[in-house]
């Protein structure tokens, strides 16, 4: 096993700059998912329609999966992104999450 020396001082950083990517990343997918629904849900129906639901994930995947039936455009990577924002957006407890 290699010594790390003076740079095992530097382990926590690193960790701490890992997780801070991580918390970015979904950040930004969350963005996207809402560019998503503002640019390819809100072309049929309202903002207030989709906020004013309460559903847990297997049912705003019923919900997404019934839409891109109907014609939503949006690809499986992207519809998937949707309901991971959806289900923490809109959670069937009540108060939303974050929007």
């Amino acid at each position: 096993m290699k010594n790390l020396g003076s740079y095992s001082c530097l382990l926590p950083f690193y960790f701490c700059l890992a997780a801070s990517a991580s918390a970015a990343g979904a950040e930004d997918r969350a963005a996207a998912a809402r560019q998503l629904i503002e640019t390819r849900c809100v072309i049929c129906h309202s903002a207030d329609l989709i906020e004013q639901q309460r559903l847990d994930r297997r049912q705003w995947q019923a919900v997404v999966t019934k839409m891109r039936s109907w014609g939503a455009p949006l690809s499986d990577a992207e519809a998937e992104d949707v309901i991971r924002y959806l289900a923490q957006a809109y959670p069937p407890d009540g108060a939303p999450a974050r929007k």
